[in-house]
């Protein structure tokens, strides 16, 4: 298979990984809460109790399925480094995607947001709640620690007699 082909393969799989774990996600999310949950940490302890929901509830799924998913695909079909790059890449345009493309408030079509409203949004995912944060990063974590895994394995591996 050529190179471009293979880049392309690459691209859309990594495209394809992102938009599965966006539907994990949603999945997740719809999840609901234990009846007590939260009375149980009280008032005072929402933020933690959220923190920990989110954590157990999402960002370690989330971390392992991202890993699987990178490190599955990377080694099934031996991507090299620059195609795990590549795979990476495919990932970001998805995330991307979501992220400049914002229903309307008013018609709910999908529009494209100002530099402003991106980096807003970015902000308020990643860096905002403190208690959130491992879920907003879990599947870039799982996705970067799978690549890296599988490209190194894929080079420390012995080559086959067949490939000898």
């Amino acid at each position: 298979m050529s190179t471009a082909i293979r880049a392309l393969l690459a691209l859309l799989l990594g495209y394809i990984v992102q938009e599965v774990l966006v539907i994990t996600a949603g999945v997740a999310a719809a999840r609901a809460t234990p009846q007590g949950y939260f009375e149980f940490f009280g008032r005072q302890n929402l933020e933690v109790a959220s923190g920990l929901w989110s954590l157990g509830n999402f960002a370690i799924p989330q971390l392992v399925l991202a890993f699987v998913l990178a490190f599955g695909t990377i080694r099934l079909l031996k991507f090299d480094r620059a195609l795990s790059y590549v795979f990476v890449a495919g990932a970001l345009l998805c995330w991307l995607r979501y992220m400049i493309y914002l229903p309307s408030p008013d018609t709910g079509e999908h529009q494209l947001a100002s530099a402003s409203q991106f980096m807003s949004l970015v902000r308020a995912i990643y860096f905002q709640d403190p208690w959130l944060m491992p879920a907003s990063w879990a599947s870039w974590f799982g996705l970067l620690a799978g690549a890296t895994v599988a490209v190194r394995r894929t080079r420390r591996s012995p080559p086959s007699s067949a490939e000898a």
